[in-house]
């Protein structure tokens, strides 16, 4: 079994415990090693110091012999290495450190290993004296492997014993942390397993204390992680269920533009494209650029035609990097649309030849009648100029339909000339119904475009303007902003309240019914200055309030000559 936290704990405490008390037994027996030898140098001092009493005695009398006999005796009786070594012998000694000091001091010792007897000594030196001069020394050794053998020994017995009890020690330990770890070996064992998904497992625990409050908080963890992911996939089956219904075609995109889930109705267009780069399966240059721009932080939006069907894209980025595409088919509407298209096409050339004879028969009666039926000839006559204008209109806003940028005749296009064709049209219009009209144009503002279709455009605004104007002013402008060439129509008249705002430039929308057939107007007027400005690249604004007047601003793309 490996080692629990307690066992590893518990082995490092002996461990250091073993150690301090190694440490301590050295430092003890050292003490008891220095101790022993000072009070053995001390004991061979005053053994020296006798035997040099003694040896100046036996000097002095000229007993030399006796002197070599009663050293032997006092060697074998106290164990000890005496050495004499007279004064002239001295100069041979003076290598030993004993000698040396004293020599210097009177006294001296040295603890050495000494090669001639092989072991080591402590030896005192003290000089031998005959009236007040020193006339020899006297050297006494004592080998110290008595004591280094009782140390050496008695080291051993104690290390055997705190090794033997350290072992024990282990041993319970081993065995007390075996079973403390069981319990946490069994804590460890289901935090793995949670780790590993199996979330909702419990682990019962008998014990008390802080096992028990841990293994409550794992299980309750447990339970409560398995409800979370419970709960996870459900959602995560709704969202494939729902993404799956969809009959749009439903992507997301990876920051490296690898497509990370898609819908069946986008594998039916582009073939099995999960794991893929987009440009792998979208064989279409306007995707891939929509995709592209939402890339770069674009919510990209546009009408898209890929193998025989129009969509509706939509692209944008969403957190996390990532880049969702949703493409809803539109081919039914696009048909609708042809359909319609087709319809008022048809319709509007079938009835032009009859508006054309009925026109040219209430001009007869005009002149053939009077009293009431002149009256109600005029009435037919108002009528049928209405509707001869919805039948032009209709066949201009065919035209531009079907024609799509090939109705445009491009050629440079002159802004002052242009708004003061313009201007010389609706000025008796405008004087008539007692307006003012103003024509502000700055000069040198040229650019490329259809200089017909942009004049039908402005006479249509001007023409509302002074329609729905009943007193004030109207003003034409013609100015560059940017890169821009810009037209403005502005008027003081009744305004465009703003929920109608959006819906302005669709055709037939008009915002006061009854206003309109009194006017004149066949709500197409706007849809057709949209299309001509869209056709040439540029855009159109609006600004208006009720009462307040409006203001129609039309930019196209500006080209200096």
């Amino acid at each position: 079994m490996r080692g629990t936290l307690f066992f590893r704990i518990f082995s490092s405490f002996s461990a250091v415990i073993l150690f301090l008390s190694m440490l301590i037994l050295l430092v003890t027996f050292a003490s008891v090693r220095t101790h022993y030898i000072d009070d053995l140098r001390s004991h061979l001092f005053r053994i020296a110091d006798v035997l040099a009493l003694e040896a100046g005695r036996l000097i002095t009398s000229r007993s030399d012999s006796y002197l070599g006999d009663f050293i032997r005796a006092v060697e074998r009786q106290e164990r000890l290495k005496i050495t004499v070594v007279y004064h002239g012998e001295l100069e041979s000694y003076m290598d030993k450190p004993e000698f040396a000091m004293a020599v210097e001091r009177g006294k001296g010792w040295s603890l050495r290993y000494s090669g001639k007897l092989k072991e080591v000594l402590l030896y005192v030196a003290v000089p031998v004296k005959v009236n007040g001069e020193v006339v020899a020394y006297i050297r006494v050794g004592q080998p110290l492997k008595g004591i280094d053998a009782l140390l050496k020994g008695l080291m051993f017995d104690i290390g055997k014993a705190s090794f033997l009890v350290v072992l024990m020690a282990l041993l319970v330990s081993f065995l007390v942390s075996k079973e403390i770890s069981l319990p946490i070996s069994r804590l460890i064992s289901l935090s793995k397993r949670i780790a590993e998904g199996n979330v909702g497992e419990v682990v019962l625990m008998d014990e008390e204390g802080e096992l028990r409050e841990l293994s409550d908080a794992l299980n309750e963890m447990s339970l409560k992680l398995k409800e979370l992911f419970e709960k996870l996939s459900a959602r995560e089956r709704e969202l494939e269920t729902v993404i799956g219904s969809m009959s749009e075609a439903f992507s997301v995109l990876s920051s490296d533009g690898r497509v990370l889930l898609c819908n069946a109705s986008f594998e039916e267009l582009f073939g099995k494209a999960t794991g893929k780069i987009y440009w792998e399966v979208v064989d279409s240059i306007d995707i891939i650029e929509a995709l592209e721009g939402a890339f770069w932080g674009e919510k990209v939006g546009r009408q898209v035609c890929y193998k025989g069907r129009h969509f509706l894209l939509t692209a944008s980025s969403v957190p996390e990097d990532r880049v969702v595409l949703v493409l809803h088919d539109i081919t039914s509407v696009k048909e609708l649309e042809q359909v319609k298209r087709d319809l008022v096409a048809a319709v509007s050339h079938e009835l032009k030849t009859p508006l054309t004879v009925i026109r040219g028969y209430i001009e007869t009666l005009e002149d053939a009648v009077d009293g009431k039926t002149l009256a109600y000839v005029k009435v037919l006559k108002k009528h049928a100029e209405r509707l001869d204008r919805i039948v032009r209109d209709l066949l201009v806003l065919s035209e531009l339909e079907y024609a799509g940028k090939d109705a445009l005749s491009v050629e440079d296009v002159d802004a002052s000339r242009l708004v003061e064709s313009v201007f010389s049209i609706f000025k008796p219009k405008a004087e008539e119904k007692g307006l003012s009209i103003k024509a502000v144009v700055e000069e040198g503002v040229v650019f490329k475009g259809d200089p017909y279709r942009i004049e039908q455009a402005l006479v249509n605004l001007v023409d509302n303007a002074i329609r729905y104007t009943e007193g004030g002013e109207v003003i034409i402008r013609a100015y560059r902003k940017g890169g821009w060439a810009v037209f403005e129509v502005e008027d003081t008249g009744v305004g465009i309240p703003e929920e109608h705002q959006r819906r302005i430039f669709e055709r037939f929308y008009v915002v006061d019914k009854s206003r309109s057939r009194q006017t004149g107007g066949t709500g197409l007027g706007l849809s057709i200055v949209k299309h001509i400005v869209e056709l040439h690249g540029g855009r159109i604004e609006l600004r208006s309030a009720p009462g307040k007047g409006s203001r129609f601003s039309l930019f196209f793309t500006l080209t200096e000559n």
